[in-house]
Formats: C-alpha cells, structure tokens, sequence
C-alpha cells in the first residue's frame, strides 16, 4: 500500500491514474460484492424453500406408514428424495423422537441420521450441512418428524465461479480505464509541467521576464495567468526595492559609524567614570581615617560633639557616594555577566568579617546561618545585593540584631535576611524598591542617602532573574527572602534553616559564624590589645590615604612599615627591617603592579606566608573579579575603622 508521505511525492499524472484507478476498483468491489452476496443468498433461500417442501411432501406420504409401523413403507418414501442431488440423507422419527427409518446417499461424507432426533428447531445449519426438520401429522395428532439435510457445496461452488469471473472483468475495467486517462490526462497535467518549468527558470535565472503560456480558459489556465500576473507585480517591485536597498545601505554605513563612535565615547566614559571613582574613594579613604584618630585624641565635650557630627556628616557623604556610583554603574553595565557555581557559605563567610563590626558597633547581635550549598549566580551581583540588604538591616534595626540565613526551597536557594528594626508599613512595602523613595522623609536628614539601595537591589534582582520579597511588621522588623538558583549538581544534603528573630542581648555583644557542616559556633569579638612590637606592613602608592591608615594603626597600638612601592618594601627588608605579622596592601599600585604582586614579593623577601589582606576603590565588576581571583580578602574603600579593624583583629587572632 503506497504511504501518505510518498503519494504527495508523485507527479500529478501518477496520482490522477492513481485516483482514478482506486474509484474504478473501489465501485468494481463494492458492486461484485453486493451482487455475489444477494445471489448466494437468493440461491440459499430457494434451496430452503425446496428443501421444506420436499420434507412436507414426505412427511404426507409417511403419516400412514409411521401410524401403522410400516418401516419398510416409509424408507421407500424417503428413498424417493435420492433424485435431489443434493439430499445427503433423510431420517423419519416416531412420535418419541426415535429414529423410525433413514436414508443416507452412497459415498455421502456426512455421518447421516442420529438415533434421537435432538434438535427442536426447524431449520439447523452445520459447516457445509443444512437440514430441515418438518412434522408427521394426521388428523391433528403429531405422529413424528422428517429430517431432510442437503450439502451446501454447490452454492460455495457457485459463489467461487462468481469471485472467478469478477476478477478477470475488474482487470479488464481497470486496464480500460488506465489506457483511457492516460490520454485525458495531457490536458490537464501538461499545463501544470510547463507551469513549473517557467518557475525553475525564473528562480535559477532571476528573470523576472519570464511569462508562462496559457493553453485554456479552465482552473489551470486562470492559474497561468495568476502566476504571469504576480510576476509582473513582482518585476515592478523588485525595482522599487532595488531603489531603497540602495538607499538603505547607505544609511546603514551612516549608522554603523556612529554605533561605534557612539561605543568608544561610551567605554571612554565607563573608563573616566571608573578613574574618577577610584580617584574619589582615595581620598573619602582617608578623610574617615583622620576624623577617627582625631576622635580618640580630642577629651573636650564640645569638641567631641562637633566631631560626632562631622563623623555622621562623613558617613552620610560615603553612603551618598556609594548609592550615586551603583545607580551610575548599574546604567553603564546593564548586561549581567555571566553565571558561574560558587559556594555560597565562602561568599557569605566574607561579609560577615565586615558587618560583625558595625553590628558590634551599635550593640546589635549578629548571626549567620551558611550551610556548604553550591550556587549559580553573579558572584559579583549576588554579594552586591546581599551587601545592601544586610547594610540596611543593621542601620535600621536599634536594637535586638540581625539573622542572614539559607534554606533550600526545592531546586532554589532561599537567602533571608531578618532583623529586629522598625519594621515597614503595609502601604509602604510596594515603594521601598522605587528609586527616591524612603519609608520616613526625616531619615534622609538622619542618615542621609537618596533612596537608591534598595532600588539598585530590585534592579540587579530583576536582571538576574532572582525573585527577591519581603515581609515587614511595624515595631517588630522585617524580613527580605531572596531565591537564587542551586547549582546542578549540588548535594542534597538537607539543612533546616533558623527562622527565630533575636532579641537584645543582656550579656556581652558575640556574633555566630557556621562552619562546613552547618552548626554555628560562638565567638567572642573583644576588642585587640596588640602585644608589644606588632608589627604591620602597608603598602599604598596614596600619601593622604597611607598617611591616614598608618596614624590610626598606631594609634591602635601597632608598629607600622609604610612603603609606596614594591622596591623600597624590598630595600627596607633586605636591609634588616624587623618581620610584619600582617600585610594590608591596595590593589592597584603605580606602574600597573597589583596588590597580590606587591604581596607575593614582600612573602618572597621574608621568606614567610605573612597573613594578609588588600584594601581597594576599585568600581569595575572586572577589578573585582581580578580582586577575587587572588584568592586574598578585600575591603572596599573607603573602609570604615570598624572593619578595618574587624578584619585585623580575624587575622592576628
């Protein structure tokens, strides 16, 4: 049977003759059929009919025989119906259903009559057998039954001769009607074929020119002239789109140019704009540090109070800082860059060392909950917007303190951020995420900023496709629920993620770090008392910056080694300068050397792996990146003194 698939391959000419044969052969089987099965059954219905009367008549001639039991009567009455051809046998039964007298056909292949009659039908059809049954009466009283059976083979023999002769005309109709409509066939197909010359010829020679010829005025001759019709349209418009191809191409070259110069004086503002950051944080950097020393020098209470607020006004400046360079970064570097695993609890662990410190500074308890989960994100992002989150938890929050914890949430990683603060009104929490939007108007006097953290956040969120929400009862704190993808192979190792809110401490500040397993730990952040001649190794190519962090270092009780550059450090050292037990370098030193280098070498002269860190104002997502990959921690500049010393004091402990 040829597949639908190949039949829409064929030639119109194939599949005409096809069509055409099957309703020839369809309507040829169809009518055999019905007339074969009207015939055998007009055939079956006569031979019925005179078989009963054959049994009636019989059973007439037997009634006195069967009455008297007269056997050798009623056998010659029986014997009689041998001129049939088709009776096989005939049985005479008494009126107990006892076999009286039969008659059975030489070479007969049938069994002939039982010796009980047990049917109660009148008609019983057997294989090739069918037997009438008809009953001995006289004068109203049932005498007995005759059973007449007649071989059916001759009507099966009929039916085959029938089946014979049927295919041999179907095949003649068929060989009539293929020779027949291959000749109608030309008018109808050739037209088509020619049709479909001109059409390969247009579409491998682009000659629009080109016109096929009608040969009629049926279907497939308005076809024809559809198809030289829509040749002439196209012809026309070809031209009119050669024209504005032209012009088109022109403008294009118009537009690639500017599209670069456009690229070049926007990556040349990414570059001032990264330059000018850098270069402002330096000197942010150090205005901190300096306020700070001059806070544990200066004892007048006016003094002081002055310098309180100065403090407060400095703060307010950096936060201003900070939000202006996301909100401008965010604009300039629109396209996230791409995801990569990272272990959440080593990106988690980082932040802690810097906000333990502020925590501690506003006697707020601060916890974190970081199982070993494998994450896929923006490493860079993701810390950003958890950076932010925690930020402004331990601003808001005067008491009580602060919970970052994870829990898995089927194929997700669900961060949450709680804490004990004011909390945000229902009507609010729509317009938290809007930019130059903050829950009191009086807090931007306060605290200062222009309400673009949490919007800096949603934006990142959005970019990334995370899903950040936040829940918030007035009095009691809030709660931000960040969801970020797990990685593919992570373990599925459970973990139940701590939901309780902290309540102001009695005792002593401490803080909770979680290790590799998930349990969290105690630790105590007392503050450092340094033992005599701790050394420390800075190095930063910034006079007012270093200037700065070394006053306040000393003032902290540590002896401090100053270098700006990697050949001095090395001169001082080779020369016999005592051993640091930390080094604090900045990233991006002069003559393009890098923080890590300026480590590496100072290692390298001392022959000892000192502990170390790197402070940096980098702004680029790459710096940072570079920043990350020397596997060193870092602060972002400018670093507040508490953190500075947060991350001293985790060093030297």
């Amino acid at each position: 049977m040829l597949s639908l698939s190949r039949y829409r391959d064929l030639p119109i000419q194939r599949k005409l003759s096809i069509i055409v044969v099957i309703g020839i052969l369809s309507a040829i089987v169809v009518t055999v059929a019905n007339f074969i099965s009207f015939d055998r059954d007009n055939v079956k219905r006569d031979l019925i009919e005179e078989m009963r009367v054959l049994a009636r008549i019989t059973a007439a001639r037997s009634a006195v025989a069967v009455a008297f039991g007269d056997r050798a009567n009623a056998l010659e009455n029986i014997s009689a119906l041998a001129l049939r051809s088709t009776i096989q046998y005939a049985c005479i039964y008494d009126q107990q259903h006892k076999l009286f007298a039969q008659y059975r056909r030489k070479n007969s292949v049938f069994s002939g009559c039982d010796s009980a009659l047990l049917t109660g039908h009148n008609l019983v059809q057997h294989d090739n057998l069918l037997a009438v049954v008809e009953p001995i009466q006289r004068k109203g009283q049932r005498l007995g039954d005759v059973l007449v059976a007649s071989d059916l083979s001759p009507i099966a023999e009929r039916t085959r001769k029938w089946i014979s002769t049927s295919f041999f005309v179907t095949l003649a109709a068929l060989l009539v009607a293929y020779l027949t409509t291959r000749r109608l066939q030309r008018s109808v197909v050739q037209p088509i074929v020619d049709l479909s010359h001109v059409m390969d010829r247009v579409r491998s020679s682009n000659d629009l020119s080109l016109r096929a010829r009608a040969k009629g005025h049926d279907e497939v001759g308005a076809l024809v002239n559809s198809f030289n019709d829509m040749l002439r349209i196209v012809e026309n418009h070809n031209r009119d789109l050669e024209m504005l191809y032209r012009e088109l191409v022109e403008k294009s070259a118009e537009a690639e140019a500017t599209a670069a110069s456009l690229e070049v004086r926007n990556q040349h503002i990414k570059d001032v704009f990264g330059s000018a950051a850098h270069d402002l944080r330096q000197p942010l950097q150090a205005m901190a540090i300096f306020a700070d020393s001059l806070f544990r020098k200066v004892t007048d209470p006016e003094q002081l109070s002055t310098l309180d607020k100065l403090k407060k006004a400095m703060e307010n400046l950096s936060g201003l800082f900070n939000e202006i360079l996301d909100a401008s970064r965010y604009e300039f570097d629109s396209q996230a860059a791409a995801s990569q695993t990272i272990g959440v609890k080593d990106l988690l662990s980082r932040m802690f060392l810097e906000f333990e410190a502020l925590a501690e500074q506003k006697q707020l308890k601060l916890r974190f909950y970081t199982p070993d989960y494998k994450v896929r994100v923006n490493g860079a992002l993701l810390e950003r917007i958890i950076r932010n989150l925690l930020s402004n938890a331990i601003r808001y929050t005067d008491r009580g303190g602060v919970l970052l914890g994870c829990r898995r949430r089927g194929q997700y990683l669900q961060i949450e951020v709680w804490d004990t603060g004011r909390g945000i009104p229902a009507k609010k929490q729509a317009d938290i995420f809007s930019k130059f939007v903050q829950v009191d108007d009086a807090d931007r006097t306060e605290r200062g900023g222009f309400g673009l953290g949490l919007a800096i956040v949603k934006q990142f969120v959005d970019n990334l496709g995370y899903d950040l929400s936040v829940e918030s009862v007035v009095g009691r704190g809030t709660v931000f629920r960040l969801r970020v993808p797990l990685a593919s192979d992570e373990t599925h190792a459970s973990a139940n993620a701590a939901e309780a809110l902290l309540h102001a401490p009695d005792a002593p500040v401490s803080t909770q770090v979680a290790s590799k397993s998930g349990a969290i730990h105690q630790t105590r952040l007392d503050s450092l008392e340094p033992p005599n001649e701790t050394r420390i190794l800075l190095i930063d190519d910034t006079l007012e910056v270093r200037q700065a962090l070394k006053m306040t270092l000393e003032n902290w009780g540590f002896a401090v080694d100053d270098f700006v550059d990697i050949e001095s450090m090395q001169a001082f050292y080779y020369n016999g300068g005592p051993a640091p037990a930390l080094i604090i370098s900045d990233f991006q030193l002069a003559d393009n050397i890098t923080g890590d280098q300026a480590i590496a070498a100072a290692r390298r002269q001392l022959h000892s792996d000192v502990p170390a860190f790197i402070v940096s104002g980098a702004e680029t997502e790459a710096l940072w990146q570079s920043i990350s990959a020397t596997g060193f921690m870092a602060l972002h500049k400018p670093v507040k003194p508490a953190r500075l010393r947060a991350m001293i004091n985790h060093f030297l402990r």
